[in-house]
């Protein structure tokens, strides 16, 4: 049985505005579990949280994928990040004349998970580096055994036993990576161009637990 536990205590997950982490209002939980491999070789637990605050505007859909595989000595974790926040832009009188109208927008929004536990580590993750194409397409697979692959998207499972993947469009920002080890993963930040725009993120990350 999955417990609730299991989630708050191992891993601190955060989606992260300019000048505040916002306040997630409503929540809600669906669980699931799917055999996959010869024989039942893996199991795979699923929970999905969905949150939302409407003073931030922010939407966040968090998925766990815990792997149980019968041929690797460690328990593993497939999170999923995705959602969107707004632009929240903002028009006010400059220094408060009447004759000089301003405008204000975040133009940059970060995502990030952190582990206090020693012995949880982060393996692998998605998107990586500096993406600036408009497309974004990317696959993180598992197989049998513990084994991690991240790929261009292979439009479906390919040749892995399990496998997620991202797939979305980014037009006037970019995804960027500002930092990541073994414990901490900050960044697939959204630099906008545009103030009217909303941000849309779909980070991937395997992590040890």
């Amino acid at each position: 049985m999955l417990k609730n536990k299991i989630l708050t205590t191992t891993l601190s997950v955060s989606l992260l505005a300019p000048l505040a982490n916002p306040l997630l209002e409503n929540a809600k939980a669906a669980n699931d579990t799917e055999d996959i491999g010869k024989g039942s070789d893996i199991e795979i637990i699923k929970r999905t949280e969905d949150k939302t605050s409407n003073k931030w505007g922010v939407t966040q859909n968090i998925q766990f994928d815990f792997v149980k595989d019968k041929k690797y000595n460690k328990d593993a974790l497939i999170l999923k990040m995705q959602g969107f926040i707004s632009s929240r832009t903002t028009y006010y009188n400059y220094k408060k004349t009447n004759h000089v109208k301003a405008m204000r927008w975040p133009f940059q929004y970060n995502i990030g998970l952190k582990t206090n536990d020693k012995y949880v580590s982060l393996i692998n993750y998605l998107p990586k580096n500096k993406i600036e194409s408009t497309n974004v397409s990317q696959t993180l697979g598992y197989n049998i055994g513990g084994n991690f692959q991240s790929a261009p998207s292979l439009g479906g499972n390919g040749s892995f036993n399990y496998s997620k993947s991202i797939s979305y469009t980014q037009q006037n920002y970019v995804s960027e990576v500002e930092q990541q080890n073994s414990k901490v993963f900050y960044g697939a930040s959204k630099r906008i161009h545009s103030p009217l725009n909303q941000v849309k993120n779909q980070p991937l990350i395997a992590i040890y637990l």
